[in-house]
C-alpha cells in the first residue's frame, strides 16, 4: 500500500467524528477531520441539540426560579423573563465554549482540522473545496460521519421561516 498523508480522515467533526478521530490519535493514527459547517462540531453544535438545548434549558431555569440571572445563577435581578438578546447571547457563550472545548480536545490530541466540503477523488484521496481553494488529502482510510437530516414531523408545514428544514 502507497503511503498516505493520514491514516484516518474523518468526514465530519458532529460526535461520531470527532470521537472516532480522538480514539485513533490516542492509538497513535496520524488523523484529520473534513468539516463544512463554520464551526467544529457539526450541526450538534451549529444549529442542533446545544443551542435547542440551551434555550430550553434557560427559559426552564428562568420560569423554575425567577429572579436569578442567565450568566449569574446567583445574581439576582427585579426582572423575571430575560431578554431575547440575553437569551440569545447565554446561547452563544454555551456554543462558544462547546466550540472551544472540541476545538481544544482535537489538537490536544494532534488531530488536523480542515474546513470545507470532502468528495473523493479515488479510494484513499478526496478533494476538500475549502472556499480558498481546492486541497486533495490522501488517507488508509475514510469514515464518513456526516450526520442526518432531521425529521419532518407530520402535520408541521415546513415554511422555511417559521419551521425551517436542514
Amino acid at each position: 500500500m502507497a503511503q498516505n498523508e493520514y491514516d484516518l480522515v474523518c468526514i465530519g467533526s458532529g460526535p461520531a467524528g470527532q470521537r472516532a478521530a480522538i480514539n485513533a490519535a490516542k492509538l497513535g493514527k496520524k488523523v484529520a477531520v473534513i468539516e463544512k459547517q463554520r464551526f467544529v462540531g457539526g450541526m450538534c453544535i451549529d444549529t442542533g441539540t446545544i443551542p435547542s438545548k440551551t434555550f430550553r434549558e434557560a427559559v426552564r431555569r428562568v420560569y423554575s426560579r425567577p429572579g436569578l440571572e442567565l450568566t449569574d445563577p446567583f445574581a439576582a435581578r427585579s426582572r423575571v423573563r430575560p431578554t431575547m438578546q440575553e437569551l440569545l447571547g447565554h446561547v452563544g457563550r454555551v456554543i462558544q465554549r462547546e466550540i472551544g472545548m472540541i476545538h481544544e480536545a482535537l489538537t490536544r490530541n494532534d488531530v488536523a482540522v480542515v474546513h470545507g466540503c470532502a468528495s473523493f477523488v479515488d479510494p484513499h484521496t478526496i478533494q476538500v473545496d475549502t472556499g480558498e481553494g481546492q486541497r486533495s488529502l490522501t488517507a488508509d482510510y475514510f469514515l464518513i460521519a456526516v450526520g442526518t437530516r432531521p425529521s419532518k414531523p407530520p402535520g408541521v408545514a415546513i415554511d422555511q421561516q417559521t419551521v425551517d428544514y436542514r
